[in-house]
Parts: structure tokens; C-alpha cells; sequence
């Protein structure tokens, strides 16, 4: 049996997602069940089955965190729906209830037993590398080590098959899917194709952070309208999309970072002359409700300060906060940039980086900034390195902190990017004119600084406080003497 007439299309440039449809087929029964939750019995059809996400993640090796993203995902390609029920989850496997299926998922599960039976360990994890620098092509599938990843191995090295009629008869089995075996019959008018030229654009011209976005956001947008011509695109494919990526569970604020990521995909094709209008530019976002940033007190940065061990780590937090920059920019901070006689860094972009917005900038800093830096060891090029000399990546510090701010027991919605929006608070609290701290900040407008300001109770209260009329004899007109009344244009009163 070719794996690719179960196996959807859009999914074979994915292991990740691969693997884990791959675990989903096996996994289910292929017939009606019943399984216990919580002391009930719960039926199951024949394209479903029930887990728990703790389950899978031992099974494929990956966190719990991202377990829940890629089920969402799948959630989002219309291949799954997920109904949690306490600590388990039904899902329901799209499109394979009907008999044909039903005869082509039992010959997938004996191909896969017999994969299996020539393993030592059928339920061994995958054997992936968990760091920011893993491959994301097809060279990634190969280090799976398991069933699941000799079935993903097998999958992508089959060759489409080219026969209409196999095409039609995955039409048939997955009505809302692209086809696994159809070749892209729109050529280079497609989505798909403009989404190879759009990334190609962004890998040049923008930051690593804005590729890995337009590359999320472009992969889910092809899946579902890869093969249609981009000159045909409607508000009403957006509007489609939106909803199916609310259905999948994703948060308003992540949908409407996917609508701006596709309307400025469409302004590109445009400036290309693939189109003559961009489809997007009236689609509306989503009302996003809105709550005041947390920004941590001295007193709280103290309690953290004092509870980071690492002397490499706590330098880095330590000089966040006293001089705002955003962690991308610290992190990819070299010595050179250090400019010891006008006591300032200088922000620029290099190989492997990006300053957002491309601008460079001068940052000058406060004496405690300037202490911290005289005061590290010169272990090579970029000023923040490890104990060993191990540079850090800015995801492997963020996660970090986050697991200091769980320990310390501070709220899930403080971040690292709190400490940016504490350095503005701390400085305007201190006086410091927003149009400095903008600069200082690397804001694009006065706008932006302004959402990052967030005054505490004591700052509004002594504000208040200097509020003051000026100072005259009595400050009710109608007990001040009539020549103290302004004159104007009023006829003079003599009492």
C-alpha cells in the first residue's frame, strides 16, 4: 500500500505534524470502543481515540507544551477535532469513518506492525534535538528512530503516484484537504509558489523572528489554498481561514498577527505585480480585550535578582532592565559595539541578525550598566557568553527566566518582555521625557513608547498631588473682592 493515499499531502513537509498524525493513526482502534474517564464509560467511533497529552508526549519524545501546539495545528488543517475531557482527549480523526478507509487504515496498521517487529522497542521515543538550530527540512525526519519515524522515513520517500484516478479517489476520502498526489496544476500563478517567492523575500530583507512568523503563517494559509491562483484571492479565503484558526483553539491576538502576516504577504505580491490589489486590505481583526502590563516593583526585580544563581544569567537580566534593550539586541551584543569614552553601545545588525527595523542605534549607559560591563570576563566576541564560553540562545534565556518567575510564584502572564516595559516605567516614573525614552527604548513612534508605560498606584497618587490652582487671595470667586474679578470685555463694577 503507498502510505501517501492515507497519509495527508499537506503534512509531508512537516515531521513534526507528520509524526504526530502518524502516532494518532496507529494509536486508534479502527473500529467502535469504549474506553473509562473519570468512572463512566465513554463510546468511541471508529475514528477516534482517547489519550492523554502526558501520554503522547512521552511516546514522541516532545514537551507537553508543544504536544497541545501541534494538536492545534492539526486541528487547524481540518485533519483532527480535539474534545478534552479532564486529563484525556478524544480526537476524532477527519474523513477516515468511511468503509473504503476503514480498509485502507487496517493494511496502514499491519504495515506498521511489521515495521515494528523489526525494532527492538515498539514504543521507543523519537530521538530529535530539541535545540532552535534543528533542521526543519526533510533531513529532520531522518534522525526519528522509532516506528513512528521509520513510517514518517517511508512516507516521504515514496514517489507520487501519477494516476488520475488515484487523485480523484482522495478527493473522495478527503473532500476538505489538498491532494496528496495531484501535482500543483495552477503553476506559477499559485499560492503556493508566491509563498516560496514571499519567504524567499523575507529571509533577505527582514529578521530571522519575522521569517519564522511568515513561515508559520504561510505554511497553514497554503494548506488550505495552496493550489488556488493568487490572483483569484477573495476576502472571503481570509475570512475562511480566520475562522478556522479560531476554531482550532488559537487565541484572538495569534489570529490577528496571521491576518497582518497575510496582508502584508499580498502588499509584496503586489509590489511583484503578482496581483493588482492586495484581497486582505479591508479584513477586519479580531476584538482583543485588553488588560494592564504587569511590570515588576524593585522590591519584586530584587527577590528575582536574588534568587538567580547563575552569574552569566543574572548579568543578563541585570542589564536588561538598566538599559531596556530588547533581548535580541543583548544577546547578539559584541565587544566592538562597546564604546568605553562615550560610555554607549551601539545596536546594529549583523551577520546572522537583525535589529528591528534595520536601524542602528546609540544606546548610552548608566553607570551600573557601565560597572556590569567592566566588571565581565572577555571570553570572545559577544559580550554575554556562559561560564564556558557558551553562547546562549535569546529562547533558551527567555524560557529560562520564565521557569525563575513559576518558582518565585509571580502571575503566568508575567514574561521576559517585562522587563523592556519595567526599564520605560522605572525611567518615566523617574522623571525621563517620553521623547528619551523612546530613543533609548529604539521605538519606532511616541505611540509605542506610550503602551509600554504603565504607572503604579504610588506614581498616580503623587502626581495627583501636585495638582495645584494658582495661588491668589481666595480662591472662590465669590468671596474675592470685585476689583480682583477679571475685567475683559465685562463692564466695570465699582462696590
Amino acid at each position: 500500500m503507498a502510505f501517501r493515499d492515507i497519509i495527508p499531502g499537506c503534512l509531508l513537509g512537516e515531521p513534526d505534524l507528520l509524526a504526530l498524525y502518524c502516532y494518532l493513526l496507529r494509536k486508534a482502534e479502527g473500529r467502535s470502543t469504549k474506553t473509562l474517564i473519570g468512572g463512566h464509560l465513554v463510546p468511541l467511533a471508529t475514528n477516534e481515540l482517547c489519550d492523554s497529552v502526558q501520554e503522547i508526549s512521552v511516546c514522541l519524545g516532545r514537551s507537553e507544551t508543544e504536544i497541545e501546539r501541534l494538536l492545534g495545528l492539526l486541528a487547524g488543517l481540518d485533519l483532527i477535532i480535539v474534545h478534552p475531557l479532564g486529563m484525556k482527549r478524544v480526537i476524532a480523526l477527519l474523513g477516515l469513518s468511511n468503509s473504503l478507509m476503514s480498509d485502507r487504515w487496517s493494511e496502514f496498521n499491519r504495515e506498521v506492525k511489521t515495521l515494528e517487529a523489526k525494532q527492538v522497542t515498539p514504543n521507543q521515543p523519537l530521538e530529535w534535538d530539541d535545540s532552535e538550530s534543528r533542521p526543519r527540512s526533510s533531513e529532520y525526519t531522518q534522525t526519528l528512530k522509532s516506528p513512528v519515524g521509520l513510517l514518517t522515513d517511508r512516507v516521504k520517500n515514496e514517489q507520487p503516484e501519477a494516476s488520475v484516478g488515484g487523485t480523484q479517489d482522495h478527493d473522495s476520502l478527503f473532500p476538505n484537504l489538498p491532494s496528496v498526489i495531484a501535482p500543483n496544476a495552477s503553476g506559477d500563478n499559485s499560492v503556493r509558489e508566491f509563498s516560496k517567492e514571499y519567504l524567499n523575500y523575507v529571509s533577505m530583507n527582514l529578521s530571522r523572528k519575522t521569517y519564522d512568523n511568515a513561515e508559520r503563517v504561510m505554511r497553514l494559509f497554503c494548506a488550505r489554498f495552496g493550489d488556488t491562483p493568487i490572483a483569484t484571492l477573495r476576502l472571503e479565503h481570509l475570512e475562511q481561514f480566520k475562522q478556522s484558526r479560531k476554531h482550532s483553539g488559537v487565541s484572538n491576538t495569534t489570529v490577528n498577527i496571521d491576518i497582518r502576516t497575510l496582508k502584508a504577504a499580498m502588499n509584496v505580491a503586489m509590489d511583484m505585480e503578482r496581483i493588482g490589489r492586495n484581497p486582505f486590505a479591508k479584513a477586519k481583526q479580531l476584538k482583543v480585550e485588553k488588560h494592564r502590563k504587569k511590570i515588576l516593583s524593585k522590591d519584586e526585580f530584587s527577590r528575582i535578582l536574588v534568587a538567580i544563581k547563575e552569574e552569566w544569567f543574572y548579568d543578563i537580566i541585570a542589564f536588561n532592565v538598566l538599559t531596556g534593550l530588547r533581548l535580541g539586541e543583548i544577546m547578539n551584543l559584541k565587544w566592538v559595539d562597546y564604546d568605553i569614552p562615550n560610555k554607549s553601545v551601539t545596536i546594529q545588525s549583523s551577520e546572522g541578525y537583525r535589529v528591528k527595523g534595520g536601524k542602528m542605534r546609540e544606546v548610552s549607559l548608566c553607570p551600573d550598566a557601565i560597572a556590569l560591563l567592566d566588571a565581565l570576563p572577555k571570553l570572545g566576541e559577544w559580550i554575554f557568553l556562559g561560564k564556558d564560553g557558551h553562547r546562549y540562545t535569546s529562547s533558551h534565556v527567555s524560557k529560562k527566566f520564565k521557569k525563575y518567575l513559576r518558582q518565585l510564584g509571580f502571575p503566568e502572564e508575567m514574561h521576559y518582555h517585562r522587563l523592556r516595559d519595567t526599564f520605560c516605567t522605572w525611567m518615566a516614573e523617574a522623571g525621563v521625557p517620553p521623547h528619551i525614552i523612546k530613543e533609548l527604548a529604539g521605538h519606532s513612534s511616541l505611540h509605542v513608547t506610550e503602551g509600554y508605560l504603565t504607572p503604579n498606584a504610588e506614581a498616580k497618587k503623587s502626581a495627583a498631588k501636585k495638582m495645584r490652582l494658582p495661588k491668589m487671595e481666595s480662591a472662590n470667586p465669590r468671596t474675592r473682592p470685585v476689583h480682583q474679578m477679571p475685567v475683559g470685555n465685562l463692564p466695570v463694577v465699582v462696590g
